[in-house]
């Protein structure tokens, strides 16, 4: 069966890109907190994370990087991390693989990976939004300027919508395809009243 062109399937060329760009996302700023100490400072990069932490004075990262907040504190922010690592970053490679090759058995995980997406960072923008302001940013996460704020859940944004979209496109195809399959095996008698 020939795949239809990712250049005809725009929600799906969407997606793959997201997935693509995603991997080092995830790996230069995300996993920094996990990356041990004997690892090269060259490889850590934690200029890029100390670069975004001092401009956007973002406290769901520092929390999650224990920068910032008692552990108690923000375990739940280190749970999404954990989560983005052991489920959402193999999910980028399987579901670009899956996507461009229109693979449509992986809908149900990729439909998962969404919703878990989505739901984890809608708390995450909560969090910004509910966050204590001032009028000029400080280094320590105590508060947040309202244009940093603005920014850091302007930046989150793409990460929770095409996530979301994702959920609610791929189950849409699915309940469609299920759709048909009991018109198809229903009795012709049956299709009639329908």
């Amino acid at each position: 069966m020939a795949v239809d062109p990712l250049s005809s399937r725009p929600l799906d060329l969407l997606y793959v890109a997201f997935f693509i760009i995603h991997i080092p996302c995830s790996m230069l700023v995300d996993f920094q907190a996990f990356y041990p100490s004997w690892i090269p400072t060259a490889y850590k990069l934690p200029a890029l994370a100390n670069w975004y932490l001092a401009t956007y004075g973002d406290p769901v990262l520092a929390g999650g990087m224990g920068l910032h907040g008692r552990p108690v504190d923000v375990i739940w922010l280190k749970s999404f991390f954990y989560i983005e690592a052991l489920f959402q970053f193999p999910v980028f490679f399987i579901g670009a693989w899956a996507l461009y090759n229109n693979r449509r058995a992986w809908y149900p995980l990729l439909i998962a990976y969404g919703a878990s997406t989505a739901t984890t960072l809608i708390p995450c923008i909560a969090y910004i939004i509910a966050y204590p302001s001032a009028n000029k940013p400080v280094l320590d996460f105590a508060t947040m300027t309202s244009s940093q704020k603005a920014q850091v859940i302007g930046m989150f944004g793409p990460w929770v919508v095409i996530p979301a979209l994702m959920a609610l496109d791929l189950s849409l195809r699915v309940v469609k395809t299920l759709r048909a399959a009991d018109l198809a095996s229903q009795p012709a008698s049956e299709k009639k009243t329908q």
